[in-house]
């Protein structure tokens, strides 16, 4: 799956003719631990988005439901209660909705986007590092990275989102890995990245605790 933005950090185009002998290879994974291959997809790039939005801009969720408190504490003070009930409910829903519409918004943009449909990403994992090399069209790009010097990698279940920074991510997918598998990944990435390795798939988290016992 696609990142929120472009990569740019250590990343480099590669033309299609001159590197034609490399990408006759992608099939051949000696010496990688993890690979997946994975194609964007506008319902994973839309639920991505929603999370991206409640983890990473809470802050500013929390501030625009203040507001509304706020209006409605003056409200009262003035003696209208209806427009302060109204302030109070709205105050709760408000940042549901703003992420709601942003949700709309980019299964709108990326569902009429020819490119993101047609690109595609191989992730290939060591125990310390992440390759991945990204098709879209007849262009190819390369990231090479150190697995501890992500930003962070979220769990939520079905995917991991791979933080490259704090506003760049890859979706990558649990189902589309084709070498090794989730169990391992999961523990690489507890290995490299300690606390900055969150699990937040609840059933996930039971299913290792029961694991242990």
């Amino acid at each position: 799956m696609g990142n929120s933005k472009t990569v740019k950090k250590n990343t480099k185009n590669i033309d299609s003719n001159a590197n034609a002998k490399d990408l006759k290879n992608l099939d051949q994974f000696e010496g990688f631990k993890v690979v997946a291959r994975v194609e964007n997809e506008v319902k994973a790039m839309a639920r991505f988005n929603t999370f991206h939005n409640l983890h990473t801009k809470t802050a500013r969720l929390i501030l625009s439901a203040v507001l509304l408190i706020v209006g409605g504490f003056l409200m009262l003070q003035q003696g209208n209660l209806p427009m302060a009930i109204g302030f109070f409910v709205f105050a709760f829903i408000f940042p549901f909705i703003l992420v709601g519409i942003q949700r709309i918004m980019i299964t709108s943009k990326f569902s009429s986007n020819i490119e993101f449909k047609n690109t595609s990403h191989v992730f290939e994992f060591t125990d310390t590092e992440m390759n991945t090399t990204t098709k879209s069209g007849k262009r190819f790009a390369k990231y090479n990275v150190k697995l501890n010097q992500l930003e962070k990698i979220y769990d939520v279940g079905d995917c991991y989102y791979i933080y490259v920074t704090k506003e760049n991510a890859f979706v990558l997918k649990k189902d589309k890995i084709l070498q090794g598998t989730a169990n391992e990944l999961s523990e690489i990435f507890e290995k490299q990245l300690n606390e900055r390795y969150i699990v937040t798939f609840k059933g996930r988290m039971a299913l290792k605790k029961l694991n242990k016992n």
